[in-house]
């Protein structure tokens, strides 16, 4: 996938705060940016104030984070993407 940016289709995403539920707990979540490369995209996210990266690599999606959990980066990359096509 080419796309430009995650964020094209609702700009205003950008700086909103939502939140998440991921295995009965809540997380309060703000998308700081959105950049997508030919073959590889970043969202850059603070998670209960903690700021995170996002990477889609050929694997799927995880944390630039070595030990995170990939389910939880995909999870997070589905609620972004849920709003950002509203």
């Amino acid at each position: 996938m080419k796309n430009k940016s995650l964020l094209n289709h609702n700009p205003s995403l950008k700086g909103q705060k939502f939140t998440v539920i991921f295995k009965k707990q809540e997380y309060v979540v703000r998308v700081l940016s959105g950049v997508a490369q030919e073959d590889s995209r970043k969202i850059k996210v603070l998670i209960d104030g903690v700021q995170k990266e996002l990477l889609q690599t050929n694997d799927g999606w995880r944390f630039s984070e070595e030990n995170a959990n990939p389910a939880f980066a995909a999870a997070l990359k589905d609620a972004i993407l849920s709003r950002s096509s509203a």
